[in-house]
């Protein structure tokens, strides 16, 4: 299930030094903006698919309790480092089952490193399992 990508494994700690949290602050506020806006009640709870190091989740985190999903481990370690009250968790946004329903899901930009035409439909249903009945999906590609 890991991911094999260096960029993500072996050089996942150069991650600070290319995305700085603080460059992309406003961006994230606009998902979270659309997230509250387009949601039938105030989502309370997020399931942040493709979370990677944790870099959208230092303005998520303010809004809802974050659950974060990722493939790679290394990139899951600098998250949780960054942000140890979030939940992180080892999985791939086309399979992955928690058996649990939030009040929003976001895949933002993580779902342009699909290969395939049938990988963004299997991220899409996964996320579709986990949302609450009126809840909101955000996907940003």
């Amino acid at each position: 299930m890991a991911s094999t990508w260096i960029a993500y494994n072996e050089l996942a700690w150069t991650e600070d030094l290319l995305a700085d949290p603080a460059e992309y602050e406003d961006e994230v506020k606009v998902y979270v903006d659309l997230m509250k806006r387009t949601a039938e009640e105030a989502p309370k709870t997020l399931l942040h698919l493709g979370s990677g190091a944790g870099g959208n989740d230092h303005v998520f985190k303010r809004e809802f309790a974050v659950t974060g999903v990722d493939l790679s481990v290394s990139m899951l370690n600098r998250a949780r480092a960054a942000h140890p009250e979030i939940e992180y968790l080892e999985g791939d946004m086309r399979t992955l089952r928690l058996n649990r329903h939030f009040d929003a899901v976001a895949i933002p930009d993580s779902i342009g490193y699909m290969a395939s035409l049938d990988d963004p439909r299997q991220a899409i249903q996964t996320a579709a399992a986990h949302l609450k009945t009126g809840g909101v999906l955000l996907v940003v590609a």
